[in-house]
């Protein structure tokens, strides 16, 4: 198995889809992550959340137009990520290193902005300006309250048999 993995690390595409696969995870997994879960979250509910999803979009469309923001020679966390939150990404140095013998490495990362950005306008799509979400009032969106994330409980459920039940509203 060990051999295998060290394989797998010198193979030129398996390493240019690591290094892709990590700067999308730097650039837009991880601030999206902090700004819906992490200590400074404001919002608690998914209905709410369709302005971020609009942002994320429109930043994978600047990340489209503009590939080198993320995989270019001068790479600046400022430019590239999502949401600016004062924490740098970690794992950047490790695919700029690399990146001069990833000859695909930008079209890779092309591929993948791209196919994300489809992904999450259908995910998005009902909190769009045009969508159902949208049109709905606070108090139809507070009756209908649903967790901006689906595992609750998921620390817990592993340990204690936990599982969260919808309750019926008066």
């Amino acid at each position: 198995m060990e051999q295998n993995v060290f394989d797998g690390l010198h193979d030129i595409p398996t390493r240019t889809e690591l290094c892709a696969t990590t700067m999308y995870y730097q650039a837009v997994s991880v601030p999206y992550m902090r700004k819906i879960r992490g200590a400074n979250a404001s919002e608690d509910h998914v209905l709410r959340l369709g302005p971020l999803r609009a942002r994320l979009i429109t930043h994978l469309d600047k990340l489209i137009a503009e590939p080198d923001l993320l995989v270019g020679p001068a790479v600046s966390y400022e430019t590239a990520v999502l949401m600016v939150a004062g924490k740098p990404w970690d794992h950047v140095l490790a695919v700029q290193k690399y990146a001069p013998d990833l000859p695909h490495l930008k079209g890779l990362t092309l591929d993948l902005l791209m196919g994300a950005r489809v992904a999450w306008k259908r995910f998005s799509g009902e909190c769009s300006d045009e969508g159902d979400i949208a049109a709905a009032t606070e108090d139809q969106m507070d009756r209908a309250q649903m967790e901006k994330t689906n595992d609750r409980c998921d620390h817990v459920s592993r340990h204690s048999g936990c599982s969260v039940k919808r309750q019926k509203s008066a």
